[in-house]
């Protein structure tokens, strides 16, 4: 035993949970190399509680060391899910079809040599989008087309002039629809559209907003009820995920939920709403750690 033996014996327990600073871990080393005794403290000490028949609430330092990476931790997770939540909403926001009303001068038909048409839209508009179904006025296939523009079309991808060419070996007819404001409107074929037809927006959007409304009222109506409980706890958890949906609704539709792009649409929303969830639930995770500490 040396005259330095009393101070490196102090830092051991230090040294063992890696909380020392750089020179004080060299110094220490530097001593446990020449002192088996010291060394022998530092092995037992870096046991684990177990094995020593110590219950882990006696070993302070290794309680605060955890507890420090689990904050570390929840708050990496929650900072990640804030910054994927924001990318999600900028795309949604850069990506969403801004659908162009039927007027004669948004396109132009030509008829193909080979049979077929081709549509050429004008220069404003950025794609366009078809849907292919049976024609029930006719053994031919009904092709409903519309145009749209995005933000990020115009300012990162633009795409030039849109061309489509429909070449198809059976008759088909083909419409402009949806055709926000007004009637579909018949293009081409031998099978136009009756009068006043219109392709309405899909309302899903609406009765998936009040449920999870309805959803979250009950939630926090049982969870005021159960007052102080484990149950409760969970049951926070729980009702952070509709109150993540309702969010990330209103983030990515903004106060009107009509949609002519329902999938397009609720699949941005749910990825938002996994974001948001994960950030609350980093959140909540860190203000109970807190409170536990006090």
């Amino acid at each position: 035993m040396t005259d330095l033996c009393p101070i490196v014996t102090d830092l051991l327990p230090l040294c063992a949970d890696h909380l020392l600073s750089e020179p004080s871990e060299t110094f220490v080393r530097a001593h446990l190399a020449q002192c088996p005794d010291c060394a022998a403290r530092l092995a037992a000490l870096s046991q684990p509680a177990a094995e020593l028949g110590v219950p882990p609430e006696s070993v302070p330092l290794r309680r605060v060391h955890t507890a420090l990476r689990r904050k570390r931790l929840y708050a990496s997770l929650g900072a990640l899910a804030v910054c994927a939540a924001l990318l999600v909403s900028l795309f949604a926001f850069l990506t969403a079809p801004q659908i162009f009303p039927y007027s004669e001068d948004l396109l132009t038909l030509a008829a193909l040599p080979e049979g077929g048409c081709a549509v050429v839209f004008s220069p404003e508009v950025t794609g366009y989008r078809l849907e292919r179904l049976r024609d029930p006025e006719s053994s031919g296939e009904m092709i409903q087309v519309y145009a749209y523009s995005t933000l990020w079309d115009c300012f990162f991808l633009p795409r030039g002039q849109q061309t489509l060419v429909l070449m198809q070996p059976d008759p088909f007819s083909l419409y402009y629809a949806p055709n926000p404001g007004g009637d579909d409107v018949a293009l081409w074929g031998d099978a136009p559209a009756p009068g006043g037809t219109v392709t309405l927006p899909r309302l899903a959007l609406n009765a998936y907003f009040l449920f999870a409304l309805a959803l979250l009222t009950l939630l926090i109506l049982l969870r005021l009820a159960l007052g102080r409980t484990a149950a409760a706890s969970a049951l926070t958890r729980v009702a952070l995920l509709p109150l993540c949906y309702l969010a990330a609704q209103l983030a990515i539709k903004g106060s009107s939920f009509t949609t002519y792009t329902l999938q397009r649409d609720f699949s941005l929303i749910a990825l938002l709403t996994l974001c948001l969830y994960l950030a609350l639930l980093a959140v909540h995770a860190l203000w109970r750690q807190r409170r536990k500490a006090n």
